[in-house]
């Protein structure tokens, strides 16, 4: 009798289970491959960005398809306050104001000891973004970029760099 009980709460857990990642059809999802993306419906609901690792200081990268960013510190970087410097600009090479950027940084040898998460950067007068970060102590930080337009996301870049 004890197994038997044993065997029905292990095949209701199952089923419970089974019914919280249950996947939908997504075909109108972009990121489904033949034969259905494997997601569950509250996964695959949310947006995909992925985070690429951006090229050195000054280094175009591209956002979309008509709009690219350069980014760079203002000065030497050292500990303490220093200011990034982002512009964004259109293929024709025309400033672009309409992204929010927003900036993430910690160190990954310390994981949220230091983590300032999605600070807001401001414009200046000549149309470009920039933020002070504080690097509070020597080692290996890394930054997280976010372009967002009309509140969604439309790219996401991260660089690491040395104190």
């Amino acid at each position: 009798m004890k197994s038997v009980k044993w065997i029905l709460a292990l095949s209701l857990v199952f089923v419970f289970t089974a019914q919280i990642f249950a996947v939908e059809d997504c075909s109108s999802c972009p990121n489904v491959k033949a034969g259905g993306c494997g997601m569950t419906t509250e996964v695959a609901s949310k947006e995909i960005v992925n985070i690429v690792t951006l090229p050195g200081y000054g280094k175009k990268v591209i956002i979309d398809k008509n709009t690219f960013f350069t980014y760079s510190f203002t000065d030497k970087v050292k500990m303490g306050a220093n200011t990034l410097k982002i512009n964004i600009s259109s293929n024709d090479k025309k400033p672009d104001t309409s992204y929010q950027v927003l900036v993430s940084y910690d160190m990954p040898s310390m994981k949220g000891m230091h983590a300032q998460n999605n600070v807001p950067m401001q414009l200046n007068k000549k149309g470009s973004y920039l933020l002070p970060l504080n690097f509070v102590m020597p080692g290996e930080w890394q930054v997280e970029l976010q372009f967002m337009l009309d509140k969604k996301t439309i790219s996401k870049g991260s660089f690491k760099l040395k104190i």
